[in-house]
C-alpha cells in the first residue's frame, strides 16, 4: 500500500487500483495527519494534530497507548529506533518512548536541550541525535550531549538529521545545513554537486 497524510482530510491508502480515506469517522484522532509510520512489523502508526496516535487493529483504527498526556501535544517527529521502541518528538512536550508496554518521557528536566523535538536519528553507538528547537540533543540512555549555535550549528532549529556514508551527520536547520564531521560543525554554503 501507499499511506498518505492530509491536511484536513485524513488518512489516504492507495493499494495500486483505488484509494481508501479514513477519518475521525473511523477512529482518528484529528482529519489533520501529522507523521505516518510503517514499523518493523509493518504495523502502521499514525500522529494527528492536537493530539492523537492511532494504529490498525485488524480493520479498526484504535489508540494503541490510551495516554492523556501524550494525547495533549501536537506531534513534531516520529521514528522506530532499532530496538522497537516508537520515539515520539512533540511541541513543547518533549519525547516520548513507547516500548510496546509503557510509556517514558524525557524533557528539559532530564537534559533534553529544547521541548520541542523535530527529527530522530540513531547512531552505529545506539546514541540517539534529537532536533530540537534549540540545537542538538545526543542521547546516551543515561545522559544528554547538547550543541547549539555556539558549537557552530548554522542554525538553532534542527529539523531533520542523516548519516552519510563516511560517517558525517547532516543537519538540516533553520538556517542552512550543518555537517558534524565527528570533531566539529561546519556550514554548507552551496553544493556543487558531487
Amino acid at each position: 500500500y501507499i499511506w498518505m497524510s492530509t491536511y484536513g482530510g485524513g488518512l489516504v491508502k492507495f493499494d495500486g487500483s483505488n484509494f481508501f480515506n479514513y477519518t475521525t469517522e473511523d477512529g482518528l484522532k484529528s482529519n489533520t495527519v501529522e507523521h505516518i509510520l510503517v514499523d518493523s512489523e509493518d504495523k502502521l502508526w499514525v500522529t494527528t494534530a492536537n493530539g492523537g496516535v492511532t494504529t490498525f487493529q485488524g480493520d479498526s483504527l484504535v489508540d494503541p497507548i490510551k495516554n492523556d498526556t501524550l494525547n495533549s501535544y501536537d506531534f513534531t517527529g516520529l521514528a522506530e529506533l532499532s530496538d522497537g521502541r516508537k520515539w515520539f518528538g512533540t511541541y513543547k512536550g518533549g519525547v516520548f518512548i513507547y516500548n510496546g508496554q509503557s510509556l517514558s518521557r524525557l524533557t528539559k528536566k532530564d537534559g533534553l536541550l529544547d521541548n520541542t523535538v523535530w527529527g530522530f536519528f540513531e547512531d552505529e553507538q545506539g546514541k540517539i541525535w534529537m532536533g530540537t528547537n534549540q540545537g542538538i540533543s545526543i542521547y546516551d540512555g543515561n545522559s544528554f550531549k547538547n550543541y547549539t549555535k555556539k558549537d557552530g550549528l548554522s542554525g538553532q532549529k534542527i529539523y531533520q538529521i542523516i548519516e552519510m556514508r563516511n560517517g558525517e551527520k547532516w543537519m538540516a536547520t533553520n538556517n542552512g545545513i550543518s555537517v558534524w564531521d565527528g570533531e566539529e560543525f561546519t556550514t554548507v554554503k552551496e553544493v556543487n554537486g558531487k
